[in-house]
């Protein structure tokens, strides 16, 4: 490390690991400690050796089980050999076995078991059991924003729904990060709280919809008119074909009633030949463009 002050900083944490013990409400400093951890006494404890007789440490508290009542050893009885930072603290024990799930609410048994095993009142343990169930269930909605926080940070624009989310209301309920999503994308300079974004994006995509349903409603006018001018069409179609047939039918009937009976008439399949045809009597008939 190269940081100003490390070593010293190093040099105090040190010490304090090798002389403390520090408990949930309490710690302790004993002069010549370091020769349990480190085997040797440290230069300050050397310094220092003969500046006060040797002392042991205060026993910590430990219950007893032969009184009626809920009380503790005198401190010229407690046990100090084998014990542990906090064993027989009541908060620190009781915390450690509901996060287990050895001590609830809903089990009156070990809460009785507990309270004779730690000696501390059952009524006492059921507001600390509340307290607790109240704080895990808050770190346990902590946790799950962030959870949520972090999976919308690594989202990109195209995974959110916009529009669905604008219809559930849960629009409102989304982080600045995400707002700011939509805003970059559609290029949106929008500075300010998370209200005035909010107010910006909902606006973008309400107008966004206007236009779209805008859009489609002319197309659909569009189709309808082309449906009705092909409708149109086809129906003059057939009425002129039905004239043009009418039509050809009497022209064929006059053309018939205009010859004479007996008279010849030459039919040739080649079309565009004109020819002049006489009659038995020998008048000329009518020019023809035989066809």
């Amino acid at each position: 490390m190269t940081l100003p002050g490390c070593n010293y900083l190093k040099k105090i944490y040190t010490f304090i690991d090798a002389h403390f013990i520090i408990g949930e409400m309490f710690l302790e400093y004993f002069k010549g400690s370091c020769v349990n951890t480190t085997g040797t006494l440290c230069d300050y404890c050397s310094l220092n050796e003969k500046c006060c007789p040797g002392i042991d440490r205060v026993p910590r508290p430990f219950p007893d089980y032969e009184s009626t009542g809920l009380h503790y050893l005198p401190m010229n009885k407690t046990p100090m050999a084998n014990r542990i930072t906090d064993d027989f603290h009541p908060r620190v024990q009781l915390k450690k076995a509901y996060v287990l799930g050895e001590c609830t609410l809903d089990n009156p048994n070990k809460i009785l078991e507990f309270s004779k095993k730690f000696v501390v009142g059952q009524k006492c343990l059921g507001n600390i059991l509340h307290t607790y169930s109240e704080e895990l269930k808050k770190d346990k909605r902590k946790k799950e924003r962030a959870e949520k926080r972090s999976a919308q940070a690594g989202k990109k624009y195209e995974d959110f729904d916009w529009v669905a989310m604008l219809e559930d209301g849960s629009l409102t309920k989304q982080t600045i990060a995400v707002l700011d999503k939509y805003l970059r994308h559609h290029n949106i300079d929008c500075q300010g709280r998370k209200k005035a974004k909010l107010n910006e994006v909902q606006r973008h995509i309400t107008n966004h919809l206007a236009v779209t349903q805008n859009l489609r409603e002319q197309d659909s006018d569009t189709d309808e008119s082309e449906e009705d001018e092909v409708v149109t069409c086809d129906e003059y179609d057939e009425e002129e074909d039905i004239l043009a047939e009418i039509g050809s039918v009497e022209n064929e009937e006059e053309e018939y009633e205009e010859h004479e009976e007996g008279d010849e008439i030459l039919y040739l399949e080649d079309h565009g030949i004109t020819m002049y045809v006489t009659t038995r009597s020998g008048r000329n008939a009518t020019r023809f463009l035989l066809c």
